[in-house]
């Protein structure tokens, strides 16, 4: 008799695990009968728990598959008035121009010096630079990153203003360790954006007040290089 053998991963675990309840079993023919009822109802019974298994998996695979807002990339010269109308379309906090959040974060630490926040699909550098630097120095910071091929990716850049504001943590809550952002994160205050307001100056996010300002672009500051992932 030719045996069937099993087309899938799943088929075949159901019949490794049939196999092995089989030559558990006595040998004594008065209990072939019986022995074949359980054997078959604990087959039944693995086999719908592995397919529960398997469909909450997937579920949960997908429900991560796709950033729930997508936030710009690309940088641009931005008046006030364009970033108050970019934090009120996203929903993003700053203590002067939009207090109420709508948008939420879910964070993973790669544990691998970044983070992931799947409701954005942007993975973020966890510390950030050692030191503060000009505008053009962080150029060369996330430049030097991608050169290192830094936690094995090459792609990372400056965040956009929105992208860095969608950090900043609603100012109703508590501050942990004296800054608005989630404690996931290695602490520092000011960080720059990619967008400018002027020729000469750049905006960033004040993580210890809690907003959105604009500085010179030889004004030194903190720099946290992000990649978009595979889903954007």
């Amino acid at each position: 008799m030719v045996k069937k053998i099993p087309s899938t991963r799943f088929d075949y675990a159901r019949y490794q695990l049939h196999q092995k309840f089989v030559s558990a079993l006595p040998s004594s023919s008065k209990y072939v009968g019986h022995s074949r009822l359980i054997v078959l109802g604990v087959t039944v019974s693995v086999s719908i728990l592995l397919t529960i298994i398997m469909i909450g998996t997937r579920n949960r695979y997908l429900s991560r598959s796709e950033p729930e807002y997508r936030l710009r990339s690309e940088p641009r010269i931005l008046s006030d008035d364009d970033v108050k109308a970019m934090l009120r379309k996203h929903g993003l906090c700053d203590r002067w121009w939009n207090k109420c959040r709508r948008s939420e974060n879910d964070f993973e630490n790669n544990r691998d010096g970044t983070v992931t926040d799947h409701a954005t699909g942007l993975m973020w550098q966890q510390s950030g630079s050692g030191t503060k630097m000009t505008f053009k120095e962080a150029q060369d910071y996330v430049r030097k990153l991608n050169n290192d091929g830094f936690a094995g990716y090459s792609d990372r850049r400056l965040p956009t203003l929105e992208e860095l504001a969608s950090l900043l943590e609603s100012i109703g809550r508590i501050k942990i360790d004296g800054l608005y952002i989630d404690p996931v994160f290695d602490g520092k205050q000011w960080c720059r954006s990619s967008d400018k307001r002027s020729p000469g100056s750049a905006w960033l996010v004040n993580f210890s007040s809690g907003n959105v300002c604009w500085r010179s672009l030889d004004n030194c500051r903190y720099v946290r290089g992000v990649r978009s992932s595979q889903y954007q």
